[in-house]
């Protein structure tokens, strides 16, 4: 019998002088990730930028359980977006949406 992937829900801040786009930021950390882990790592976090606040700079990532660390690593090492350096803090990990957003949003 094959285990559910159960998800977990990264939320994060981006510390930058400009304004980040949604678009930028996803393709950027999948850009990071696919350097980091090749394309059989990535397909195994099961990655997806949830939410992004361009005013608070504030988003939310979905990633399996087992995967976790390798996503807040990814997110670390992400230190360009768009050409424009920046710092990713994770702010906290969730098991689901609504709670992700009551305790670190």
């Amino acid at each position: 019998m094959v285990k559910e992937e159960r998800n977990r829900y990264i939320v994060f801040k981006i510390y930058s002088n400009s304004d980040v786009s949604k678009e930028d930021l996803a393709k950027d950390i999948w850009r990071t990730l696919l350097a980091m882990y090749g394309e059989y790592g990535a397909s195994k976090t099961n990655f997806w930028l949830i939410e992004y606040d361009k005013n608070t700079k504030k988003g939310i990532i979905r990633c399996t359980h087992m995967t976790v660390n390798m996503m807040r690593t990814v997110l670390a090492f992400t230190t360009k977006i768009a050409e424009t350096p920046v710092i990713i803090k994770t702010l906290g990990i969730s098991g689901t949406i609504k709670a992700a957003k009551e305790k670190f949003y």
